[in-house]
């Protein structure tokens, strides 16, 4: 299946003008989380596109350069800290990092690697959304970023 076929237009995904959408990637190699991530951002007017794997993932922000992209740290094939240290690598998207370890030290170890919001799971959908626009607010200044009564 053709890459345009399961996003929505890559042309339009790809548009970064103030009246865009803010385009969020979502890797996360659980179905049940990227559908409930979708199920609280895309209210939002947040443009979500969705990767299953890390390689995926970092196919798909080579690609799609998106805003913001959103990373489990726990991935069946590559820790989410080498996902979010090689996007990092070729891309200045903001990430934001989604982990069930609390083991101490991981918040620093992945802020010091590159990332720029960590929330620990279980997540409330208000404190997703929070981060989200705060995050949303760096990458793009110029949007028109109203709330909208999510939680």
């Amino acid at each position: 299946m053709q890459l345009s076929m399961l996003f929505y237009n890559q042309n339009q995904f790809s548009s970064s003008s103030p009246n865009a959408p803010i385009r969020i990637l979502v890797v996360d190699d659980t179905h049940e989380t990227v559908q409930a991530l979708k199920a609280w951002l895309e209210p939002a007017t947040f443009e979500l596109m969705e990767a299953h794997s890390a390689e995926q993932g970092i196919e798909r922000a080579r690609h799609f350069n998106p805003d913001m992209i959103v990373v489990d740290l726990a991935s069946a094939e590559m820790d989410g800290l080498n996902v979010c240290r090689e996007i990092r690598s070729f891309s200045q998207s903001l990430i934001l990092l989604l982990s069930a370890n609390g083991r101490p030290g991981i918040t620093e170890r992945a802020l010091n690697e590159g990332v720029d919001d960590y929330l620990n799971k279980p997540i409330h959908n208000s404190v997703l959304i929070a981060s989200v626009y705060k995050l949303a607010r760096r990458a793009r200044p110029d949007a028109d970023l109203a709330r909208s009564n999510l939680v």
